[in-house]
Parts: structure tokens; C-alpha cells; sequence
């Protein structure tokens, strides 16, 4: 009976695995009618908001007609980042359904654009969220897409100093404390 156990167990370990790792991979943004000027193709960005990584192997996208993409082994997503997938999806520039299915053909997340997917620029989500709504890319950045890259520009960047100027600044600050005010009487 403990065997009955362990396998219970398992597999319930597994299925909560599994649900962690759907629920950290999204659609992040679509890219359905690329500008002819720039030289990029369509493309679909996923993003891993998980703090694990996530293997892809055997998932897929597809537009409301079939699967437009597989992903092979070794199709890794870091925590965190993103991962995207160019070419000449099909994506219809005047409206569409992008869908990502898990590997047991489970739909993970999908999307569904207008007439505003054919507009040269991507649609985004508004904030790195599953829940968060697609918007015109052009709504967030100045730029018409990012993929693989936050669309969201930086606010108020934290500099951080380079070792050695960290180092010098420091030498700075000890120097000046060990240095000797001589009066000017005893200099005369």
C-alpha cells in the first residue's frame, strides 16, 4: 500500500509542477504585420514570470486555422525572460486568434486581434501580466516592438557605480579623513 501512496503522491506532485509552469508562461506580445521597411517577420514573444524555468518541448501556437509552431527539445524559457518565435506564421493581419498549448495540447493562453493587429507594430500586453490586456505597441514605447526585450522603458535607473569608481570614491573619502588640517601658524 505504500507503493499506492508514493505514486499518489507523484503524480500529485507532477500535476502541481506542471499547473506552476502553465501558469508562468504567457503570450506576451504579437507581432502579425511587420513593417516591410525594418526586414522583420511576424512573431509571437512569450514570457516566464515564474521563478523556474520552463521546458517547451512539445508545445505549441497556433492562429485559429492549425498549429503554426512546435517547440523541439531543449526549448528552454528562463524565469524571468522571454522567448520568442519569428517567421512566417500566418497570422492574419486583420484580426486572429493566437493560442499556446502545453505539451498534452492543454491551452495555456491565447489572444485574439482586430483590424489593430495590422498596423506595423505589435500588440503588447499593457503590463507583463497573464491578466493584463493587449495594446497597440506604440501605447507603452516609442519603438513599434521589442521582441525579447521589457517593452516597458526604464523608470528612474538605479546607478550603480563600476568597482573601481566605487573603490576610488571610497579611497576618496578615507583619504580625506586621514588627512591633517595644519593650521596656518605652524606654516609660517
Amino acid at each position: 500500500m505504500r507503493w499506492v501512496r508514493n505514486a499518489v503522491l507523484s503524480i500529485l506532485l507532477a500535476a502541481v509542477l506542471t499547473s506552476n509552469a502553465r501558469a508562468a508562461v504567457f503570450i506576451n506580445e504579437v507581432l502579425a504585420d511587420p513593417p516591410t521597411a525594418m526586414g522583420i517577420s511576424e512573431f509571437v514573444e512569450l514570457y516566464n514570470n515564474g521563478s523556474a524555468p520552463v521546458d517547451l518541448f512539445g508545445w505549441s501556437i497556433a492562429d485559429a486555422l492549425r498549429t503554426r509552431h512546435t517547440f523541439v527539445s531543449n526549448s528552454i524559457i528562463l524565469p524571468q525572460s522571454y522567448y520568442v518565435v519569428f517567421g512566417n506564421l500566418g497570422l492574419n493581419n486583420s484580426g486572429d486568434r493566437v493560442s499556446l498549448f502545453g505539451q498534452d495540447s492543454v491551452l495555456i493562453d491565447q489572444m485574439n486581434y482586430g483590424s489593430e493587429g495590422g498596423r506595423d507594430q505589435s500588440l503588447v500586453r499593457a503590463y507583463e501580466s497573464p491578466d493584463a490586456p493587449f495594446v497597440l505597441h506604440t501605447a507603452i514605447s516609442a519603438e513599434p516592438f521589442s521582441p525579447g526585450e521589457s517593452s516597458f522603458p526604464v523608470q528612474n535607473p538605479t546607478a550603480v557605480p563600476e568597482p573601481a569608481s566605487l573603490l576610488l570614491a571610497l579611497i576618496g573619502v578615507v583619504g580625506a579623513r586621514l588627512t591633517k588640517y595644519t593650521p596656518k601658524s605652524i606654516l609660517n
